[in-house]
């Protein structure tokens, strides 16, 4: 078994988002707002530009500590993959592997967006161009267009920048072993990953690694995202959700099992306030599912949401204001596995959240294959997958005839295609495939694209709790007054939601 060990450093974010926009599509910057505005409010640019330095051949984040270049000696790209191609190495001090998620909301398109989302799900394996744009409906070569148009670069680049960057992280942060390293950061052999590390930085992969690392802790990688974080907030929320035997979550720390590939292990995510991070370790057998594993745990935990930006959008909102101001920096909570939170969802439909979290955790403890790894959360099964529970009788665990019917033919879908559950899916065309299935409707579908492809935007507003948190006296208002409410909110309305629930 690999352990590993992953934090989540906090950076000042102090975003200002129509400025950002602009300059981020037309890569137009005056010395004049170099200065006074790139530099100065650094942090709001970190990850929407890149500084490539032309006396050094170095190119750097806005935030890089290092001697602030002349104007005349810098330029400016949409990407470290952009900057890459054009000969610039990375900076060592200001590490632009480090970079805050950013391209969800600097005016990137949701093609790329999807886009992106597909390649962070396989870089361990081969994404043909074509192949990637038939799987978000698009010809290649339209495809490559807009990866030049929007980032500067195109999709290969883009990969190959991926795995750089991530190798880079684990050679600086952590004590594996190179070989490990190279097939974690998704290289088909070491040979070319000590090519491609050379190629770019100049230096072996050995001599970028400083200093004796120890191996008898678990590796920590530092992965840094936009402050606040109200991390009790998204532990509280999946606390009173957890399913017995799969999931502990406590204010401080959240375990589950996972399953990828018919390969079992855990995570364990906790958070130490005093130090500003968020650590995550995970056992298991494959050190090539890192990655997908770091990236799925920075989706359920929301960490690349700009939520300064977001907030400052909704505390202006009459009703949102006061509840915004009071509990900054509330995400919203993903999944690990969509599938298990579509079950979910259709059993907690008409029952209270205790009375689902039990349900859901007798067919996870009768039906989930059992975890035979020693741990101290009280972790014994993995959830079923929909080739179980599409052949299950369901017998004393305590659902209707007609929630068996629906969990059945949400499972035939699965298994047939006809619904998949991927980060890159178009919200639309997964709710629209959701609502064909009998027993899933208008509540279900978007409280499931809310939390599985992360549509910041998804609104249950027929749910009975948002009802009541926007009433005076607590009695569920109309839904139409509460659609007429949320149009306000637009385009973070599923943000809108995680604040009025936690009102309740």
């Amino acid at each position: 078994m690999y352990q590993f060990g992953i934090c989540n450093n906090f950076i000042k974010f102090d975003s200002l988002y129509s400025l950002n926009v602009s300059i981020f599509k037309h890569m137009e910057i005056s010395e004049k707002v170099y200065r006074n505005t790139v530099l100065s409010e650094a942090p709001a640019f970190d990850g929407l530009i890149f500084i490539g330095v032309k006396t050094t051949g170095i190119f750097c984040r806005p935030v890089c500590p290092a001697k602030t270049p002349k104007f005349s000696n810098v330029e400016f790209y949409k990407s470290a993959g952009a900057a890459i191609d054009a000969g610039f190495r990375p900076c060592l001090r200001c590490r632009p592997e480090c970079t805050p998620g950013t391209a969800a909301w600097m005016g990137t398109s949701t093609v790329i967006l999807r886009a992106l989302k597909l390649i962070n799900q396989n870089i361990e394996g081969n994404i043909d161009l074509e192949i990637l744009g038939n799987k978000l409906g698009i010809p290649g070569r339209h495809l490559r267009r807009l990866f030049k148009k929007h980032l500067g670069t195109t999709p290969s680049s883009v990969i190959n920048t991926i795995k750089l960057l991530f190798a880079k992280k684990l050679i600086t942060e952590t004590g594996l072993s190179m070989a490990d390293i190279a097939f974690a950061s998704g290289y088909k052999s070491i040979r070319n990953f000590n090519y491609q590390l050379k190629k770019v930085y100049n230096k072996p992969p050995s001599a970028l690694r400083k200093g004796k690392i120890s191996t008898s802790k678990p590796n920590i990688l530092h992965l840094s995202f936009h402050p606040p974080l109200n991390f009790r907030q998204i532990t509280g929320f999946l606390k009173i959700r957890a399913i017995p035997g799969v999931e502990f979550a406590s204010n401080d720390i959240y375990s589950r099992s996972i399953e990828i590939d018919n390969m079992t292990g855990f995570i364990t995510v906790s958070c130490k306030n005093k130090e500003n991070t968020v650590n995550l370790e995970v056992e298991f057998p494959d050190i090539k599912k890192l990655f997908y594993i770091t990236e799925t745990v920075k989706s359920l935990f929301d960490l690349n949401a700009p939520v300064k930006n977001i907030d400052d959008r909704l505390k202006k909102d009459k009703f949102l204001g006061n509840l915004v101001k009071q509990n900054p920096g509330i995400r919203v909570p993903g999944s690990f596995n969509s599938f298990e939170l579509c079950i979910r969802a259709i059993v907690g439909q008409q029952v209270s959240v205790k009375g689902a979290t039990t349900i859901i955790g007798r067919i996870a403890s009768k039906y989930g294959k059992k975890l035979n790894i020693p741990n101290n959360f009280g972790l014994k099964n993995v959830f079923p997958g929909p080739e179980i529970l599409a052949i299950s009788d369901f017998e004393g665990i305590g659902l209707t005839k007609t929630r068996i019917s629906t969990i059945k033919l949400l499972s035939k879908a699965v298994l047939e295609d006809r619904i998949i559950f991927n980060p890159f899916s178009d919200p639309a065309d997964l709710k629209n495939a959701l609502l064909q299935i009998k027993g899933i409707g208008e509540w279900t579908a978007r409280y499931i694209i809310m939390r599985t492809v992360k549509s910041p935007d998804a609104f249950p507003y027929s749910d009975l709790g948002l009802l009541k948190a926007v009433s005076s006296d607590g009695t569920p208002v109309p839904e139409k007054l509460l659609k007429n409410m949320a149009e306000h909110w637009k385009p973070w309305r599923a943000y809108a939601a995680m604040y009025l629930w936690s009102n309740l």
